[in-house]
């Protein structure tokens, strides 16, 4: 399938899905059908924030200890 702009493709325990992220979070069935948004992002990254989305470790590491 064309990528479409997609990239960090994912997968989880649903077998029938792949998730990448593009404008946000998106998933498709393996044959590249039924293209779902699960999270779109609409307001450009915060300075230093180095373009990535993804989980900060530290914020993680925070929330687990409280």
């Amino acid at each position: 399938m064309p990528t479409r702009g997609l990239g960090k493709p994912h997968f989880t325990n649903d077998a029938e899905r792949i998730f990448a992220c593009g404008d946000g979070l998106q998933s498709f069935h393996c044959d590249g059908t039924d293209l779902k948004v699960h999270l779109r992002v609409t307001e450009p990254m915060p300075p230093g924030a180095g373009g990535a989305i993804g989980l900060d470790a530290d914020l993680v590491a925070r929330a687990a200890q409280q």
